[in-house]
């Protein structure tokens, strides 16, 4: 099963943002951001340097994305977790596309796809992103 990014629109790049990574339990995690252009694009936007979380068991990495010249873009998140065997792709509870402010987007290390994920009762990572205030 190929799973995509989900992707959350940035109508206001000139404002910063806060993305937060909450591990809930399981194995570790790892949390890749990256902005493009348009949604389903693979062409990275040049100016973003990719963002990479990996919080803790019961702790929340914090990584804040400075102003940019554009005025708006979308980010792409894509989340993994640890299985003896490497990392593997995580399952989102929803694929969005989302907005700003975004609270508690979860992410599943629970195999068997979507409705797998949809039906564990908790998520293993979630995330956040917020608008600064300026």
């Amino acid at each position: 099963m190929i799973i995509s990014p989900v992707y959350v629109r940035v109508v206001d790049g000139i404002i910063p943002l806060r993305i937060a990574a909450t591990r809930h339990g399981g194995d570790c995690q790892l949390v890749r951001i990256w902005a493009v252009d348009a949604r389903d694009r693979v062409a990275k936007v040049a100016e973003f340097e990719q963002i990479e979380l990996r919080p803790g068991k019961g702790s929340t990495s914090v990584a804040i994305v400075n102003p940019r010249r554009r005025s708006s873009y979308w980010l792409a998140i894509v989340a993994y977790h640890r299985t003896g065997s490497g990392w593997e792709r995580s399952v989102p509870w929803n694929l969005g596309p989302h907005g700003i402010p975004l609270e508690k987007l979860g992410f599943s290390s629970a195999s068997g796809g979507l409705d797998a994920a949809r039906k564990s009762p908790e998520a293993t990572t979630t995330l956040s992103i917020t608008y600064l205030p300026s």
